[in-house]
This record gives structure tokens, C-alpha cells and sequence, in this order.
């Protein structure tokens, strides 16, 4: 689903998107709907730390529960806080079951392979962009770079927003 015509054509997509004067809030699930174009995945969001250092799930897609999802992430922060998230490398786990680190929270049992992908601002960490889907080894390496570009790309906004509101 990620050939390069496709991915060039959804970059331009997101490049001219984001000129929009449309809300954060818009732009990040805009991001979310675009990615879905050469990343399949069943669920999607963007969690940002809140003044506390917790991790916030603010927009997602394909979530049966939101307040669920919401729900879990508050109490996923810390562990995900301690993943080690590198400058611009997404984390890819293949299948769930068979990662040591993978933490199960209700509603999310079906998660067998997740991407998270870091946001950054200036060197900062001020969340992630992370996809899931039901079948395990649904995503390699290749579509976590891809959701990093898209991670790079709600960096933009997100510090438009912090700097202009």
C-alpha cells in the first residue's frame, strides 16, 4: 500500500494541507486521515505531554472507545515516557505478543503491531504519533518511516500553535 507514486502524492497532499488555516485540533486529524492513504491501520492518534509530563491522547482515529483510548494512554504515559525514543526513529513492534515491553490495557487486546513515532520540537519531545492494527507483523520498519515523516510533519503545527496562541 506505500508505492513511491503514492507516497509522493500524500506528501503533497499533507505539504499543502498544513499551509490551511485550519485549527490544530483539524490539522492533526487531517495528518491522522492522510497517513491512512499509505499506512493501513486500524487505529491512529497523536498524544502530546500535558504541563505535568503525561501523555494526553489529542486527536486519534478508529477508536471504538475515545474516552477508553484516552484513558489508557493517561495511565501508558509513564511507560511510555521511559521507551527509548530516538531523535527521529520510529518504534515498530511487529507483533505485541512477543514484545517483552508491550504493556495490555483493556480495549486494546486486539493491538498485535504498533507504531509510535516521537515529535519533535527544537530537541524536544513534546509527544508521538502511533498506529496499531489487529494483525500481527502488519508493519515493518519501511512504514515507520513513513509514520515519521507524518510525525515530523504534526511537529510543524503543533509548534505553530504553541508559539501564535
Amino acid at each position: 500500500m506505500n508505492s513511491e507514486p503514492l507516497v509522493s502524492h500524500i506528501l503533497l497532499e499533507l505539504s499543502a494541507f498544513l499551509t490551511t488555516n485550519a485549527s490544530l485540533q483539524e490539522v492533526l486529524k487531517g495528518i491522522l486521515d492522510l497517513l491512512s492513504g499509505v499506512v493501513q491501520y486500524e487505529s491512529a492518534s497523536i498524544q502530546l505531554l500535558d504541563a505535568d509530563g503525561i501523555l494526553n491522547l489529542t486527536v486519534g482515529r478508529g477508536f471504538k472507545n475515545m474516552e477508553l483510548a484516552r484513558q489508557n494512554m493517561r495511565q501508558l504515559s509513564s511507560q511510555l515516557m521511559k521507551m527509548k525514543w530516538n531523535e527521529n526513529q520510529a518504534i515498530v513492534v511487529p507483533d505485541t505478543y512477543g514484545d517483552p515491553l508491550w504493556i495490555d490495557r483493556p480495549g486494546g487486546e486486539t493491538v498485535r503491531s504498533w507504531i509510535g513515532a516521537p515529535l519533535r520540537i527544537r530537541g524536544q519531545f513534546p509527544g508521538c504519533l502511533s498506529v496499531t492494527h489487529a494483525t500481527p507483523f502488519s508493519f515493518t520498519q519501511a512504514m515507520g518511516e513513513i509514520v515519521q515523516v507524518f510525525a515530523n510533519q504534526a511537529s510543524i503545527p503543533i509548534e505553530n500553535s504553541r508559539l501564535f496562541d
